[in-house]
């Protein structure tokens, strides 16, 4: 396992049990997966790993974020709302 994947499979980790997240596959051939946030069936955020760098996209805003860490990146979705907790 890579940096990169271990880093990406360290977010979904801390993802995958919160409702409104789930995995989701490349559209383009080759392209890496992406951890996404959907409301209504649409994918609000995505977040993926390239050379150790956390990013998140923002599709409505054409915006991308980029984190150092796990634990940053958490803090950033909370902050944003980008996240239902389970009860």
């Amino acid at each position: 396992m890579t940096g990169d994947d271990a880093l990406f499979h360290a977010i979904g980790q801390r993802l995958d049990p919160r409702p409104g997240w789930g995995l989701e596959p490349s559209t383009t051939p080759g392209g890496d997966p992406s951890w996404c946030f959907e409301q209504h069936g649409r994918v609000v955020l995505a977040v993926s790993v390239a050379g150790g760098i956390i990013s998140a996209f923002v599709p409505d805003h054409d915006a991308e974020v980029q984190f150092a860490d796990v634990d940053a990146l958490l803090a950033w979705i909370t902050l944003e709302g980008w996240t239902r907790l389970a009860p």
